[in-house]
């Protein structure tokens, strides 16, 4: 199994490496000229956007369908994956997150647009599309002087997104929703199984730093470096490190050395009386907040996309309005540093070598390649994710609902994303003890949080929960509709059992390889429908050029929606 997990962990590496980075981006300027920079009209878009057009085809308000495509792409990626982006690849890699996202903003008008110009109806009145409608109605090449169906590839395009649907739309978001509040109520790892049922009388008496504890025997191994030191000779799983202080039991979770085979350390307090080492258990917070979010989940995706889309129509703007509101007040307090962040993003992203590595840079091709990857996986722009939602919004034309569509990665990337950056360097421009060369680049933000007294740590945690809760509504219908267009209807209620089961398991089981598959199907599921994009660029020009630039927005397509049995 380590073998393969090693493979898939390769090809996730490279695929979300050059290869994606070449193709998204190439796809994005490309897209950027053929919609004559599309992006200059966002602020129509965005008035658009609270703008009703009920007299269109469709079955829910353009805002609903804007804010359930934000719900899967503002997600945790927009808190912890910036940080991490700045950690490996410097304060540049901010400005490269930025340019993704405003670059796109003409990927996902484009998406949109074909996809609102291809869907259908079924029986039932219900609003479908997506890159697979696009692709099965579309894409008819001559070969052989005979018109070719490419099904296989609209079939390919749903089955990738079902699987990555389960992992990085629900997995992935139950763990991170079960990882802050296991931190937040659990810091001591006191409420996991594995220490609840242990007999507790067998700690060992603390014999000082430096020690390695083998075969039940203390001995001298590293000086006196303030860490404990654990042999497992006894095959432990991710060992914790148990003591007590004045009584009371404490854990702590223990790192593997990397000089050392089957060495695990960790720092414990000078006043620790007795120790004890216990295998990873599954902890009671993780598992109540898996059986709540699959509870809550389930209540709102059995209802369909009606019940999703009105209640992401409250939930985002929120929970976007809240983080905002954290994130001005940190950069009022690291305002006198603001210049100087603003001036460090910028030279790190076009410096040719680091200089002085963490914040400060890692060169021009780190700041990039981590800052561009990013921005390509927090917008999903060119994924296709987003045009499924986007065709059931109620719409007069199709360009009417993707411009609307367009400013998702706007607000996703180029205002929550870039807020995220601009804390993060300011916080550590201003705090020394911020650093990206000491804390982990997941962790930035919410050291970066923790300058707001008392309530900054409670927005970042309510944040990151109510994103990824979100993130998980959105890829449920994403997953819905793929499994319909593969099953039709028949197929429904086995996803969303499915669906929902994995959210109460996934906190408490270790599925990485299931995750990094996903991972791998999230970057294919944007191959067939980019093929999509291109095949189709001049139609997207024709209708742009017609509805946009011709001021033709609130004139109806009169074109009859095709009626399909599903």
């Amino acid at each position: 199994m380590d073998f393969i997990t090693t493979i898939a962990n390769n090809i996730d590496n490279f695929i979300w490496g050059l290869p994606m980075i070449i193709i998204l981006i190439g796809t994005h300027l490309y897209m950027t000229v053929r919609t004559k920079g599309v992006q200059r009209r966002i602020l129509t878009g965005i008035k658009l956007s609270v703008t009703k057009d009920p007299d269109g085809d469709g079955e829910i308000s353009p805002f609903q369908a804007l804010t359930t495509a934000l719900a899967s792409t503002i997600g945790t990626g927009n808190i912890i994956g910036v940080g991490t982006a700045i950690a490996l690849g410097g304060a540049g890699a901010v400005l490269w997150c930025w340019l993704t996202g405003v670059f796109g903003i003409a990927t996902k008008y484009a998406e949109s647009l074909i996809a609102l110009k291809y869907r259908v109806k079924t029986t039932d009145g219900k609003t479908l599309g997506g890159a697979m409608y696009v692709i099965e109605r579309a894409l008819k090449p001559k070969i052989g002087g005979k018109k070719r169906s490419m099904k296989w590839l609209a079939l390919l395009f749903a089955l990738f997104a079902v699987i990555a649907s389960f992992g990085i739309g629900c997995g992935v978001q139950a763990n991170a929703i079960s990882n802050v509040l296991d931190n937040a109520f659990n810091p001591d790892l006191t409420l996991e199984l594995g220490f609840i049922n242990s007999e507790k009388s067998g700690g060992a008496a603390f014999e000082g730093y430096g020690k390695i504890y083998e075969n039940g025997k203390w001995r001298d191994f590293d000086g006196t470096d303030g860490k404990v030191y654990l042999k497992n000779t006894q095959d432990i799983n991710a060992p914790r490190i148990y003591y007590t202080v004045d009584g009371k039991w404490k854990g702590a979770a223990m790192s593997e050395s990397e000089d050392a085979q089957d060495v695990f350390f960790a720092e414990i307090p000078t006043n620790a009386e007795n120790i004890m080492f216990k295998e990873k258990g599954i902890s009671l917070v993780a598992l109540i907040a898996g059986i709540i979010t699959a509870v809550c989940i389930g209540l709102v995706i059995f209802g369909g996309i009606g019940a999703i889309s009105k209640v992401c129509e409250l939930l985002v703007p929120f929970m976007a309005v809240m983080y905002a509101i954290g994130c001005i007040i940190i950069l009022f307090f690291n305002r006198d540093v603001l210049l100087e962040t603003l001036r460090v993003i910028v030279t790190s992203a076009f410096s040719v070598k680091s200089f002085g590595g963490g914040i400060m840079g890692s060169g021009i091709m780190m700041a990039a390649r981590y800052g561009v990857a990013r921005g390509l996986f927090s917008n999903e722009s060119g994924m296709g994710s987003a045009p499924i939602v986007a065709s059931a919004a109620q719409s007069r034309n199709a360009v009417r609902q993707a411009l609307i569509s367009a400013t998702g990665t706007f607000w996703d990337t180029v205002v929550v994303c870039l807020m995220t950056g601009l804390v993060i360097v300011s916080s550590c421009l201003k705090n020394p003890n911020i650093s990206a060369e000491t804390i982990e680049g997941g962790r930035l933000t919410s050291a970066a949080f923790e300058q707001i007294p008392v309530i900054g740590t409670p927005i970042l945690v309510v944040g990151i929960v109510l994103f990824a809760f979100s993130t998980i509504l959105g890829w449920s219908y994403y997953g819905e509709s793929c499994i319909e267009y593969l099953f039709g209807k028949r197929g429904i209620l086995p996803y969303k059992l499915i669906f929902v089961f994995i959210l109460v398991i996934a906190p408490i089981t270790a599925l990485d390889l299931v995750w990094t598959l996903s991972n791998i199907f999230n970057a294919l599921m944007s191959l067939p429908n980019i093929i999509a994009i291109f095949a189709l660029a001049p139609l997207i020009t024709r209708e742009t050029s017609y509805y946009l630039y011709g001021r033709r927005l609130d004139e109806y397509d009169r074109t009859p929606i095709p009626v399909v049995d599903k």
